[in-house]
């Protein structure tokens, strides 16, 4: 029972592992677009104290657009990523509590073993006492 829930929690640290590494990858593409999102902004704003020209503005701004919505498609990628991090790291915590309650039952059986297996020695101690001292009082009684 022990191995299982130590397979288990092992599974679901390994998960979380994983988890954890999508959300970091989400969170340097949500990084890389707002970098390319500010690009075009400056961009923008530097096409703009230059002549202006409908058609190129057009395509600018239908491209910084497409980057809009890439950035919030990111930022909704990454708070899924993140919500997926939060319920990993719960699974994780209750396979790891799962394991650490079996070890501490573990270790309470193991410890009363030790001591009903002492208290039996113990027993078996004092009765060979009394055996060797009844023995000795009758030799010694006339």
């Amino acid at each position: 029972m022990a191995v299982l829930r130590s397979h288990r929690e092992t599974q679901a640290r390994d998960a979380f592992a994983a988890a954890v590494r999508e959300c970091t990858v989400a969170e340097l593409e949500v990084q890389q677009v707002r970098e390319r999102v500010g690009q075009f902004e400056a961009a923008l704003h530097a096409g703009r104290r230059e002549c202006f020209s409908g058609a190129a503005e057009a395509a600018a701004l239908a491209a910084y657009r497409r980057e809009c919505e890439a950035e919030a498609e990111a930022e909704r990628a990454c708070a899924r990523a993140r919500a997926f991090v939060q319920q990993r790291r719960a699974e994780y915590a209750e396979a790891h509590r799962r394991v650490k309650v079996i070890d501490n039952l573990e270790h309470k059986a193991r410890a009363q073993h030790r001591a009903d297996a002492a208290r039996e020695e113990q027993l078996g101690f004092d009765e060979l006492a009394l055996r060797r001292f009844t023995a000795r009082v009758e030799t010694l009684s006339p």
